[in-house]
Formats: structure tokens, C-alpha cells, sequence
């Protein structure tokens, strides 16, 4: 599944948790479970409201995979995520979709697992669900499952990072998925806006590229590689244990989740790999201001404004970009909203950073006519 770039959720970024989890990362020296010889190689916990009555531990492995642990004993369920810090920014230019495809490509067995359902299979008759996105910079694999046969979906899910297939038999079946997702959504409305908005940014930079691909853009390559060895090849490029961070929330005690963790997690390789990050500008201010309109297939009339900004996912203490959108958002007497709908020119206005690579971001007023 391919997560829409034009929404304004927040990204999932390596200093924040990816379970829902807002965390204040002012770490706590905490005593690791492990002798000097394990695999951890540091243990803390994290800075919670007092409001918050779950355990927190983050633990960082020796091969650099960063995990963060939340025993919740009220939980129905237990949980896991794991975020790579890799996305449809890394596509090749003759393979656009190429990280989409690979995340559909892990579920398709492990060498432990080789059955092409054997994850998908465990997790639906244990009363979970799963599912998987792509993103710019992120690829997020996640999970839900009853808390008993946590051990067991653990063991699976870590061979995704460890040992997978790349079962060729299902290689062409996943392209046609991939395809059918990109025509199931090709007359969505976001999706259409966004393929506008691409259009406008610096078309060098990547994160404006066609992301989710399609059997054109994911046919068989010209030269030697093959299409499965180009997915080989972009999965060892890029995936590394640096590069990854994995959230569980369980109501296991916070020592238990920390042996699941390093027995199946700290064999992930480590290739001394870092994020990849983003040169070109997301903005050619040349070109700036620009003004486009755009035939919506629906009947409604909204109006946009895009203005440039730094990235603010480094301000996440101080929230600067979502104080501003709050005070904007009010309908309260006197707001913005409440004098354009006295004058009867608009009926609903939100604000918020919808687009950002890391280095500059996109801070939208949409405005309802």
C-alpha cells in the first residue's frame, strides 16, 4: 500500500515512535536487563507525561536498530511496527514504484517461513491484522495480534529484515497489485491534486516522482538485472539496521519484550548505512508565485494556498507549525473563518504542513468555497 503524500498526517521520522506514541525523546540512564556482552548497546527510558501510566523502555542494539517498548497491561492486543527510513524518494528513474514494489515483495516468505501466506496466515488466525506503506522516506511495516502469540508473529515479522524470498513465483501477480492499487485511485481527488502539485515543485528533487507505480513503470528492465534482482539489489542498498526502528506496545512486562526483541532483532546487518537525505530544493523559488487551477471531478471549489517553509519535524518539542495552524483553524468569533463566512465566501478552512522532505516543507491553508 502506497500512503498518500498529499494528507496532512505527520511523517514518521527515526526521533519519533511509529505506533501513535508522542514521546519526549529527553532521555533517562536506565539499567539495561542484558549482561555487557548482549547485543543492547544502551538502554533508556523515555520522558512521559504523568498522566501516562504505561512502561516505556527504547533500547539501541548493537547493529544500530533503535526499538522502543510500551507494556501496557490494559492492552487487548499487542502490536508492532517497524519503520525504515527509506522510501519512493530512492526510486531508480527506470523503476518508479520500485519501493512500493518491495514492500509488497517481504510478505511473500522467509527462508524460515517459505510459504508465500505463512505471515499473513499466522496473523489472521491469532485475531490480528497487518498491513504495510510507502512513503517518501519511510516504509512502515506494522502489525496487530492477540498478545499471546506475539513471540510467534515477532518471529516472523523479523525475517522480513532478515531472510525474505523474494518469491519470483508471485512476482508478476504483485505487479498486477501494485497496478491495481494505482487504478483504484487514479480519479481520487487527493491523488489528483498531488500529481498537480508535483508538477510545481523542483522536478529534481525526488520526492516528487511517481511513487506508487504501475506495470509500465515496473516492467522488466533493460540489460541484464532482472526486475526481482533490481528489488534485490535496492533491499541491500538500503536496508540496514541503522536505518530502522521498531515500536512493540503489549501488556507483557517491559523485560519480556526486551528478550523478544534482541533475540529476533539484533541479527538484522549492519552495513554502517545511514538515511538517505534529499540535495535538491522541494521549491524552485524562481518560479514562485505560482497560480494553477485544477478541474475537480466532483462538485465542490476549494482554494489552496502553498507557502514555503523550513521542515519543522526538528521543532517537535515546540510545535511552532501546529500553533500556527490551530490559531488559523479557529472558528471561533472573530477568526478568519468566521469573517469570510459573514461575508459569504467560504464554509470550512484547516491548516497544516502537508509536503516536506526533510530540508523545506509546505505549510497549506485550504480554504472550503
Amino acid at each position: 500500500m502506497l500512503r498518500p503524500t498529499y494528507a496532512i498526517p505527520p511523517r514518521l521520522k527515526a526521533r519519533r515512535a511509529v505506533l501513535g506514541l508522542t514521546i519526549s525523546l529527553l532521555w533517562i540512564a536506565a539499567p539495561s536487563a542484558w549482561a555487557e556482552e548482549s547485543p543492547v548497546a544502551d538502554v533508556t527510558v523515555p520522558k512521559v507525561s504523568p498522566f501516562d501510566d504505561r512502561d516505556y523502555r527504547v533500547l539501541t542494539l548493537e547493529n544500530g536498530l533503535q526499538a522502543l517498548l510500551v507494556s501496557d497491561p490494559e492492552a487487548d492486543k499487542a502490536a508492532a511496527s517497524m519503520n525504515v527510513r527509506v522510501g519512493s524518494a530512492q526510486d531508480p528513474d527506470d523503476l518508479q514504484g520500485l519501493a512500493h514494489f518491495l514492500e509488497h515483495m517481504l510478505f511473500l516468505g522467509t527462508e524460515p517461513y517459505p510459504q508465500s501466506d505463512a505471515y499473513q496466515q499466522y496473523i489472521s488466525d491469532n485475531a490480528g491484522s497487518h498491513n504495510a506503506f510507502t512513503a517518501q522516506q519511510d516504509t512502515n511495516y506494522f502489525f496487530d495480534i492477540e498478545p499471546s502469540a506475539l513471540p510467534g508473529a515477532l518471529d516472523r515479522f523479523s525475517e522480513f529484515f532478515l531472510s525474505p524470498l523474494f518469491n519470483a513465483d508471485h512476482l508478476e501477480s504483485e505487479r498486477n497489485i501494485v497496478h491495481s492499487e494505482y487504478m483504484a485511485r487514479i480519479r481520487d481527488e487527493s491523488r489528483r491534486e498531488n500529481d498537480v502539485l508535483n508538477q510545481l515543485l523542483n522536478p529534481d528533487n525526488p520526492t516528487t516522482g511517481f511513487a506508487v507505480g504501475s506495470r509500465d513503470t515496473l516492467a522488466d528492465p533493460e540489460g541484464e538485472a532482472t526486475l526481482r534482482e533490481r528489488v534485490i539489489d535496492f533491499y541491500h542498498r538500503y536496508y540496514d539496521a541503522n536505518v530502522m526502528n521498531l515500536a512493540v506496545v503489549a501488556p507483557q512486562p517491559l523485560d519480556e519484550l526486551e528478550a523478544l526483541v534482541v533475540e529476533r532483532f539484533a541479527d538484522i546487518p549492519d552495513h554502517d548505512l545511514s538515511a538517505p537525505t534529499i540535495d535538491a530544493p522541494l521549491i524552485d523559488h524562481d518560479t514562485l508565485p505560482r497560480y494553477v487551477e485544477r478541474q475537480s471531478l466532483q462538485d465542490r471549489r476549494q482554494l489552496r494556498f502553498y507557502f514555503p517553509i523550513p521542515d519543522p519535524t526538528d521543532e517537535y518539542r515546540t510545535k511552532p507549525t501546529q500553533l500556527i495552524a490551530h490559531l488559523l483553524g479557529d472558528e471561533g468569533d472573530g477568526s478568519l473563518l468566521a469573517v469570510l463566512r459573514e461575508a459569504g465566501l467560504a464554509d470550512g478552512l484547516s491548516a497544516g504542513v502537508g509536503r516536506g522532505d526533510g530540508n523545506e516543507a509546505l505549510f497549506t491553508v485550504s480554504i472550503s468555497l
